[in-house]
C-alpha cells in the first residue's frame, strides 16, 4: 500500500497513458455495427420413412422430436462455407470495399498491408476470392443458441448499419434455402427410392400370382384326393401374393405422398425476428473502452510501484539507515513539497535552488537541534568543528551545513563555515553568488573569512580557494592548510562547519578526520542506496569513531509516518507551524489511522 501511496505520479503517468491510448483507439479504429436475427428450429422435423405403430397412417415422412445435437448442427450449419457463399453472390460482396481490399480506413489498410507481407503475390482466381469473403465472414459472424431453448440468435458485424442488418438477413435466407433444398433434395431421392421399390413388387406381386394361378391348374384333379397337403402349398402362395400386394399398397401410398410433399417441402427453422439497421456502434465502446483503459493503467502503475519498490534498495526509513550507517537517525528533514501544508508557490525545482536560504529558518531548525544538543553532549570544552558529509552529490550536506550554520549562530554563538568542497563549492555560490568565491584574481582567500547575513543569522563564511595553478588534482596541500587554518580558528569561534566534497568522490573527510571533532551522515530519501551507503562508510572506517548520527534528508514526511507508524513526524514538520498543532489541524494533517 505505502509503495502505491509513494509512486502516485507513477500511476497517473501510466493511467493518462493507457487513456489517451484507449482515446486515440476509439478516434481511428474502424467502427462496427451489429445486425441481429432470431430463428426459431421447430421441435419436429419431418423424418424420411418414419413407422409410427400408434398410427394406421404412416406417412413417408414422419414426426420426430429434435434433440440438442440436432440444434448444434444446425448452428454449424449456418456459418458452413455454402451458405455464407450464397450470401456471397446473392449481395455481390466481391464488389463491396468492405471484403474486396479497396476500403481506405488506416486500420484496414494497415491489415492489407500485413497480410501483404505473407501473400505469394499471384492473382487468385474467382473461387479463391469467394472463399476469402467466407472466411471474412465467419470472422465477423456469431451463431449462438440462446441457452438451452431452441432459439438462434444470429449475429453480423459490418462497418455500416445498414450493411450489418443486410448481411445478416441474408444469412437467414439462405440458411432457410439452403434447408428449403436439403428437404427437396431428400424428397427427390426417396421418390426415385419408392417409384423403383413399387416396380419391384409390381414384377413380384405378378409373379406370385401367376404362381397360384399355375399351381391351381396342376393340381386341380389332385385337390381331390390329396386336399390337406394342396390346400396348404395353395394357401403358402396366397400369403406370399397378398404380402406383395400389402407392401406395394403401402409404397404407392407413400410415393404418392413424397410427390405431393415436392411442391411444398417444409423447412426445420423459421425466422422470429429480421434485422433491423442498429442505431449504436457495437465496436469500439468508447466508455467501456476508457473505464477498462483507466482500470488497467492503474493496476499497471500499482504493479510497477509494487515492483520497483521489491527492488528499491535506498534508504526510506529512519531505522533502515541507522542499520547500514550503526549509528542513530538523529533528524529528519523534509522535502519542502512534501510538507503538509506547504503552499504552491515553493513545490518546484525553483523552490529546492533557493530552500537553504528561503525556508531554512522554518524547516532546518527543528530537525537540527538535536544535531546541535548531540554536538554539544559528545564534544565537550573547547570550539566544536562539525562536518556534514554525504556519499554522492546532491544529497543536501551543504544545505544541512549552512542551515546548522545559521541555527547556533541564532543562537549566540560564533560561527565559522568553511566551504572546503574545491571541486563543487555550492556554498559560495548560493551565499555570495555564482562566480564570487573560488579565486580572487588568484590570491588564495582562505585566510579572509567574511561575515555573511541570511536573514538576521550573521556567521562568518570562507572559501577554501585553490592557488594559481592548481587545478584541485592534489587537494593535500590545500587540506594540510585547512588544517592548520581550523586549529587557528578553535581560538576565535565556538563552532566551525566545514563543508568538504562527497565521500565517494574524495578522500577529504578522511585526510581531515584529527581535524574534525564530529561527522554527521547526510542521506537522501528514496535515491542513496544501502549498498553505497556501505561501501562508503567501508571506504571511511578512520570517521568511525567520530561518526555520532546519521540525517534522512528530503523526506516524504506523509510517506515516513505511514511506514514507521509514528504521527510525530507529521506533527514537526507542519509547514509554517510550530511544534505542536492544535488538535484541530493534527486531525486534518494525520493519517485517519493515527486520528484518535
Amino acid at each position: 500500500m505505502l509503495a502505491v501511496q509513494s509512486g502516485k505520479t507513477t500511476i497517473i503517468v501510466t493511467t493518462a497513458a493507457l487513456f489517451l491510448m484507449a482515446l486515440l483507439f476509439c478516434l481511428v479504429a474502424q467502427s462496427y455495427y451489429t445486425g441481429s436475427v432470431d430463428l426459431v428450429v421447430d421441435q419436429r422435423r419431418l423424418q424420411v420413412f418414419g413407422l409410427n405403430q400408434n398410427k394406421q397412417d404412416n406417412s413417408v415422412l414422419s414426426d420426430a422430436v429434435i434433440d440438442n445435437n440436432t440444434v448444434d448442427s444446425l448452428v454449424s450449419t449456418i456459418s458452413s462455407d455454402t451458405v455464407l457463399a450464397r450470401v456471397a453472390k446473392k449481395l455481390d460482396l466481391a464488389s463491396d470495399p468492405e471484403f474486396n481490399g479497396s476500403n481506405k480506413s488506416l486500420p484496414l489498410v494497415a491489415l492489407a498491408k500485413v497480410k501483404s507481407l505473407f501473400s505469394t503475390g499471384t492473382p487468385r482466381s474467382d473461387e479463391q476470392k469467394l472463399r476469402s469473403i467466407t472466411t471474412l465472414m465467419q470472422t465477423r459472424l456469431k451463431v449462438l443458441r440462446v441457452g438451452t431453448s431452441y432459439v438462434i440468435k444470429i449475429s453480423y458485424d459490418s462497418t455500416t448499419p445498414t450493411k450489418a442488418a443486410t448481411i445478416a438477413n441474408a444469412i437467414a435466407d439462405a440458411f432457410l434455402e439452403d434447408q428449403f433444398l436439403s428437404s427437396t433434395e431428400t424428397l427427390q431421392r426417396a421418390s426415385v427410392w419408392l417409384e423403383d421399390r413399387l416396380k419391384e413388387l409390381q414384377a413380384k406381386s405378378a409373379v406370385a400370382d401367376l404362381a397360384i394361378l399355375k399351381f391351381r391348374q396342376d393340381n386341380q384333379v389332385e385337390l381331390s384326393t390329396r386336399p390337406r397337403e394342396l390346400q396348404v402349398q395353395l394357401k403358402n402362395l396366397d400369403s406370399t401374393a397378398q404380402a406383395y400386394r400389402t407392401l406395394y399398397d403401402t409404397l404407392l401410398q407413400r410415393y404418392n405422398f413424397a410427390i405431393e410433399q415436392q411442391s411444398l417441402p417444409s423447412a426445420t427453422a423459421r425466422i422470429v425476428t429480421r434485422a433491423v439497421p442498429p442505431v449504436e456502434k457495437s465496436f469500439p465502446k468508447t466508455l467501456i473502452f476508457l473505464g477498462i483503459a483507466i482500470f488497467l493503467g492503474f493496476c499497471l502503475g500499482a504493479f510497477i510501484c509494487i515492483v520497483r519498490s521489491i527492488f528499491d534498495s535506498s534508504v526510506k526509513t529512519r531505522a533502515a539507515l541507522s542499520e547500514v550507517t550503526g549509528v542513530d537517525c538523529v533528524a529528519v528533514i523534509p522535502r519542502t513539497d512534501k510538507m503538509p501544508g506547504a503552499p504552491r508557490r515553493l513545490i518546484g525545482a525553483r523552490h529546492r535552488r533557493v530552500a537553504p536560504i528561503d525556508v531554512a529558518s522554518v524547516i532546518y531548525p527543528e530537525a537540527l537541534e538535536r544535531v546541535k544538543l548531540l554536538a554539544s553532549v559528545r564534544i565537550l570544552g573547547g570550539a566544536k568543528v562539525i562536518t556534514f558529509a554525504s556519499c554522492s552529490p546532491g544529497e543536501g550536506k551543504t544545505s544541512c551545513s549552512l542551515a546548522f550554520a545559521r541555527l547556533v549562530a541564532r543562537r549566540g554563538h560564533k560561527v565559522l563555515f568553511i566551504d572546503g568542497d574545491l571541486q563543487n563549492p555550492n556554498a559560495t555560490r548560493t551565499i555570495l553568488g555564482a562566480g564570487q568565491g573560488a579565486q580572487d584574481g588568484g590570491r588564495d582567500t582562505s585566510s579572509s573569512p567574511r561575515n555573511v547575513d541570511l536573514a538576521g543569522d550573521v556567521f562568518a563564511f570562507l572559501t577554501l580557494s585553490k592557488p594559481s595553478g592548481n587545478d584541485g588534482a592534489n587537494s593535500q596541500p590545500m587540506l594540510a592548510d585547512l588544517a592548520s587554518l581550523i586549529a587557528e580558528a578553535r581560538k576565535f569561534y565556538d563552532y566551525i562547519v566545514v563543508d568538504l566534497a562527497p565521500l565517494s568522490l574524495s578522500t577529504d573527510v578522511t585526510a581531515l578526520e584529527s581535524s574534525i571533532d564530529g561527522v554527521f551522515l547526510v542521506a537522501e530519501w528514496g535515491k542513496t542506496s544501502t549498498e553505497t551507503l556501505e561501501l562508503c562508510l567501508a571506504m571511511s572506517r578512520s570517521i568511525d569513531k567520530k561518526l555520532y548520527g546519521a540525517i534522512l534528508n528530503k523526506a516524504d514526511v506523509t510517506w515516513l509516518a505511514r511506514a514507521e507508524r509514528d504521527p510525530t513526524v507529521l506533527m514537526h514538520y507542519t509547514y509554517g507551524r510550530g511544534l505542536a498543532p492544535q488538535p484541530e489541524e493534527r486531525r486534518r494533517l494525520l493519517p485517519a489511522e493515527f486520528v484518535g
